[in-house]
């Protein structure tokens, strides 16, 4: 029993795991990070949704069959095309609002891309090549942890201003505006 179990543990594979080993065999990158593995959930996710609704109202209306299929088809494909869309306006906000950020995190994507040519000349041109606005977008999803941290200073330095103010006299507190803290 002893070989068998040391024969098993000769094969595991080093390093994240089987589901993370999957991703990175899916991936196109060489390196995978988290960006890459959110966006293909979410991706999927919403594309199969997508697919069912579609499919299941084309079912409802036409009939069974070749209905289903087609609107389940529209529906994957349209989930997909949503969900780019929706992406790429997200990366372009955090593409100018974190260039720092999002630099660091693209470079983490392709790392030998960036070991041939500079990063501010890449990115010129990001949102006319779908391979490049692919990366900016696996890049943001890297990104989405701290800039959600970077909100959130952001919004407790509002509150926090605005809790002065109201201390001060300068806004009116909760009795005189009829909203409950």
């Amino acid at each position: 029993m002893a070989a068998n179990s040391s024969l098993y543990q000769e094969y595991q594979s080093q390093g994240p795991g089987g589901s993370m080993n999957l991703l990175n065999i899916l991936g196109a990158s060489k390196s995978l990070t988290p960006g890459q593995g959110l966006f293909m959930v979410k991706s999927i996710t919403v594309s199969v949704a997508a697919s069912f609704c579609f499919g299941a109202v084309s079912m409802m209306l036409l009939g069974p069959g070749l209905p289903f299929l087609g609107g389940a088809t529209f529906g994957f494909v349209g989930g997909m095309i949503h969900r780019w869309r929706t992406d790429l306006k997200e990366t372009k906000f955090a593409m100018q609002s974190y260039p720092e950020l999002m630099e660091f995190h693209v470079k983490a994507v392709e790392p030998d891309l960036f070991r041939r040519q500079e990063y501010s000349r890449w990115v010129l041109n990001w949102e006319r090549n779908m391979y490049k606005q692919g990366l900016c977008i696996i890049g943001m999803y890297g990104a989405t942890p701290a800039i959600a941290r970077l909100t959130e200073q952001v919004e407790e330095r509002i509150v926090a201003k605005i809790l002065d103010q109201q201390e001060e006299g300068k806004i009116e507190t909760s009795q005189e505006t009829g909203f409950d803290s």
